[in-house]
């Protein structure tokens, strides 16, 4: 378990904000946290919508993915009253999101009570090709 928890990098972030207090995602929200999941409460079809966005964000799936017919029946097995979310929604959902995390992000940048901000942006791939892009302020 030690040489696990060694290399896992969730651990490390996880352990790193206890002991700042901070988390490495403040700038922007929960938008990525992955700790939050909309899982709370009684299912419904925005719910279930936003579960499969981060399925397939997480594991880096073509938006597609929603309707494949085991996905699909694997979600009209647990959820039979709800319909599966397509594609199309899922897109839907990203781009609400999108937009909740920009005005977020934009009110926080107003609160800061100074004319002054510094950004700084990186951008990065993986062996695997994965891009990935990080802000700060």
């Amino acid at each position: 378990m030690g040489k696990h928890l060694d290399g896992c990098v969730k651990y490390s972030i996880a352990k790193r904000e206890c002991e700042t207090g901070t988390t490495v995602l403040d700038t922007i929200g929960s938008f990525f946290d992955t700790t939050i999941r909309p899982l709370i409460g009684i299912m419904n079809s925005d719910k279930l919508c936003e579960q499969v966005l981060r399925i397939i964000t997480e594991g880096n799936l073509p938006f597609s993915f929603a309707e494949n017919a085991e996905f699909v029946g694997l979600l009209r097995n647990m959820y039979p009253d709800l319909s599966a979310p397509n594609r199309h929604s899922v897109v839907k959902q990203l781009l609400a999101d999108v937009i909740g995390a920009k005005e977020k992000l934009k009110a926080e940048f107003a609160s800061l009570g100074s004319t002054k901000v510094s950004l700084a942006m990186d951008a990065w791939s993986t062996r695997t090709h994965i891009g990935f892009l990080g802000m700060s302020h």
